[in-house]
C-alpha cells in the first residue's frame, strides 16, 4: 500500500518501529499507522509513505526519489489515504460515501452497465438521496459533513 497523507505538523514527535530501528515519524503520519495496522497485517501488505521510505534529511536523495512517486502510487496495489483523524461529522460523511461507492459498484457490475464505468457514472447522477436522504442537500447535515471532509489540508496539499 502506498500511503497518501500530509504530513502536518513537521515537529517528529511520533515513532514506528522499521527493521528493528526506530524512526522517527510526524503525529498524522503515526495516527494513519495505528489506523491502517490491522488491515495491512490482515491483507499482508507492505507499507510505502514517503516520511519513511525517502532519507529526509538527505536533499539529493529526496528530490531525487519524488520524481517516481507518480509512478510508486500509479503501481502500487492498492494507494490508502488518510484524511486525519474523526471530527465533526466526518464518520456521517465517510458512510454515506461508503453507501454511494457501494451502489455505484453494484450499477457498474449490473447487467444494464456490463462494467461499463461511464454509463454506471450517469446512471448515478440522480441517486442524491444516497448522499443526503429527502432533505434539500445544502441544508442536509450530510451536506456540512462532506463540506467537512472536503475542507481537510489533504486536498490541498501540491
Amino acid at each position: 500500500m502506498a500511503l497518501s497523507y500530509t504530513w502536518g505538523s513537521r515537529i517528529q514527535d511520533d515513532s514506528i518501529i522499521v527493521n528493528d530501528e526506530p524512526v522517527a515519524i510526524t503525529r498524522n503520519l503515526g495516527n494513519g499507522l495505528r489506523r491502517l495496522q490491522t488491515y495491512l497485517i490482515q491483507k499482508n501488505l507492505l507499507l510505502w509513505a514517503d516520511s519513511i521510505s525517502i532519507n529526509q534529511s538527505d536533499l539529493s536523495e529526496r528530490n531525487h526519489q519524488v520524481k517516481f512517486m507518480n509512478a510508486i502510487y500509479r503501481c502500487a496495489e492498492c494507494v490508502g489515504v488518510w484524511l486525519g483523524e474523526a471530527s465533526g461529522y466526518s464518520d456521517l460523511a465517510m458512510e454515506r460515501l461508503e453507501a454511494w461507492s457501494d451502489e455505484y459498484n453494484r450499477l457498474k457490475y449490473s447487467e444494464a452497465c456490463a462494467g461499463d464505468y461511464d454509463l454506471a457514472t450517469l446512471s448515478m447522477l440522480p441517486c442524491q438521496e444516497i448522499l443526503f436522504g429527502s432533505e434539500q442537500p445544502t441544508q442536509s447535515l450530510v451536506w456540512h459533513a462532506m463540506r467537512g471532509l472536503l475542507d481537510r489540508d489533504w486536498w490541498l496539499r501540491a
